[in-house]
């Protein structure tokens, strides 16, 4: 009962005060509650008080209602510069309405200070980390997973290994649920029983591990491939993601706690692979739980596809992240970049002396948000075996692991706060890759600093105009303003945030140009683009931020002078020179 009145008055006081929660992160490694129902009270008065008794003394005298010594102490005395004393007094409610009564009366006069939770905290405070490389499960083929080093893996799990309210679909070609890694990581569909019917009516019945949209059934269980042998490529991805840990057997996966639903989309010895199959896994992940998505895919053929659009943008109205391959093809900004709402993941090598380089098959360029080791990767395949595959394929699930670790750590955090968290916490690998710098997205994902660092503001990488080609001219038709990091959604959309003029060569304006802003910002954007209807002339031109008006997900303003901290430089100049290309005549042009 205590606890009850005592929780009785917190939410009373703090409704009457309208306290509102600080905007910003929330650190991983300390959490900080104010489930003890309990308050402090800053008292500033004219006599310094050892006891309460005495305390009520100097209250009687300004006609105020006395403290209960029962329920009140005092934690500490301030003397103030003025000569006057402020009292730090522990409220434990008892009698909560004489407490209440008496906050209220103080809050009439000019004693109180302020007042506060009682916050609790809980976590590991001992800010060292341990030798011997952070945690070591008992898994014997760890020592062979050295991707989990160089993201710092292991030292993220000092602080957390995942959730099972975080669940990961992997979109694949089956995952092998009695795997001994993974069959204790299979998400498990709570509203249904395996009776013949759909106990949950969410349309799909026995759905309890998923469903197989290839065959249109309950099991997603990879089949024989062309060349012997199981599907493996679902298994490989999910055991990256979340195999178990410390079960004395094999690997383990980036967040082992979080789970696993197992969404079969492709199989090529069975059935078609279809837009409206993919777009179905799509909303049965997103509909049944699932926060986060893994796809290891060659998408570059679904641009122009409206339904598999449509299924991007029914995940992304959802809250939902979706990760998808960059691709194998050692080329620069792929097609699939124009898929905005996902994070495409490109591949980093995992061999000594090599780490942190570009893998010789990885895509890369405009478009690539972010990437992750994925050079001899070893995880499980069917069958309750192990192999090591290289890929972008294998990259994508292991940035999918460090959001799932975030988003454990963090379970209120939106979408876009687990993302910009993602991208404000990588390792810079342009040194290590100066032909592919600027073309690597955010950089290569850090688990430790994912969950226990605070995440970079956003940036300006580059601004410049944007033009438009054909046989015989190039013209500028707007502006790109280049993003490291990612924008609050609204501030990315908000044209009152920026003011475009042209301006003489000592940097006086001459005239303000009209523009609109492109409506369709998405996590996986990594620009702005200002649209001139009328085009822009050759000239110099200044691009001018408003204080204040460019912010990340945790209201964090942007970083204008590249200096690592909000604030800065808001202006940014650049060149327009647009070019008539001659064509000689009898050519065709062709």
């Amino acid at each position: 009962m205590r606890k009850l009145l005592g929780l009785g008055l917190l939410s009373c006081w703090l409704l009457l005060e309208a306290i509102q929660p600080q905007r910003g992160l929330h650190a991983a490694v300390i959490r900080k509650s104010s489930q003890s129902g309990e308050l402090v009270a800053a008292l500033r008065l004219q006599q310094s008080h050892s006891t309460i008794d005495s305390l009520n003394q100097e209250l009687r005298s300004h006609s105020l209602r006395p403290l209960d010594a029962r329920s009140a102490r005092i934690v500490l005395v301030n003397r103030e510069a003025g000569g006057q004393f402020v009292h730090l007094i522990h409220l434990r409610p008892e009698k909560e309405a004489a407490v209440f009564q008496t906050l209220r009366e103080l809050k009439k006069t000019d004693l109180l200070v302020w007042v506060s939770e009682n916050y609790e905290y809980e976590g590991e405070a001992r800010e060292v980390l341990p030798s011997r490389g952070g945690y070591s499960p008992n898994d014997p083929f760890l020592f062979q997973q050295r991707y989990l080093d160089i993201i710092q893996a292991r030292y993220a799990w000092l602080f957390i290994r995942g959730s099972e309210d975080v669940v990961v679909a992997v979109t694949d070609d089956g995952v092998d649920l009695q795997h001994e890694d993974l069959k204790s990581q299979i998400w498990k569909n709570k509203g249904e029983v395996r009776d013949g019917h759909d106990s949950d009516k969410n349309g799909y019945v026995d759905d309890i591990h998923g469903w197989n949209f290839v065959q249109n059934n309950n099991d997603p269980n990879p089949t024989k491939s062309f060349w012997g042998g199981y599907n493996d490529h679902g298994t490989h991805v999910a055991g990256i993601i979340a195999g178990a840990m410390d079960n004395g057997v094999g690997i383990a996966g980036v967040a082992p706690q979080s789970r696993i639903m197992p969404i079969k989309f492709y199989d090529p010895g069975v059935g078609s692979w279809s837009s409206v199959m993919i777009a179905e896994s799509y909303r049965y992940a997103v509909d049944n739980g699932a926060r986060i998505i893994s796809t290891s895919y060659n998408i570059d053929s679904f641009v122009g596809d409206p339904i598999f659009e449509a299924a991007l943008e029914f995940v992304d109205q959802a809250g939902a992240i979706h990760f998808n391959s960059a691709g194998n093809n050692r080329q620069q900004a792929p097609k699939r970049r124009h898929f905005e709402s996902l994070i495409l993941v490109c591949s980093t090598e995992t061999s000594e002396g090599w780490e942190d380089r570009l893998s010789s098959f990885s895509n890369w360029g405009r478009g690539i948000d972010i990437c992750a080791p994925g050079s001899d990767i070893l995880s499980t395949v069917p069958g309750n075996r192990y192999e090591s595959m290289s890929g972008t394929s294998m990259a994508t699930p292991v940035a999918a692991g460090v959001a799932a670790l975030i988003w454990a750590a963090n379970p209120t955090w939106t979408r876009e706060q687990v993302v910009a968290q993602l991208y404000g916490t990588t390792d810079s690998i342009d040194s290590l890759n100066p032909r592919y710098a600027d073309g690597l997205g955010a950089g290569r994902v850090n688990a430790l600093r994912a969950v226990v660092g605070r995440a970079r503001p956003p940036q300006v990488r580059q601004v410049r105009a944007a033009y438009e080609q054909n046989l015989s001219e190039r013209r500028a038709v707007g502006v790109e303003v280049k993003l490291q990091g990612i924008l609050a959604r609204e501030s990315a959309q908000n044209e009152a945030a920026w003011l475009l003029s042209r301006v003489d060569y000592k940097g006086n304006a001459i005239e303000v140009i009209p523009f609109s802003v492109d409506q369709t910002y998405r996590l996986g954007s990594n620009q702005i683009r200002l649209e001139v209807e009328s085009g822009l002339p050759d000239g110099i031109y200044r691009l001018e931020a408003q204080p204040g008006s460019l912010y990340d997900p945790f209201f964090r303003e942007l970083d204008g002078n590249r200096d690592g901290k909000s604030g800065g430089r808001y202006h940014w100049d650049f060149e327009v020179s647009n070019e008539v290309f001659v064509v000689a005549a009898g050519s065709s042009g062709l």
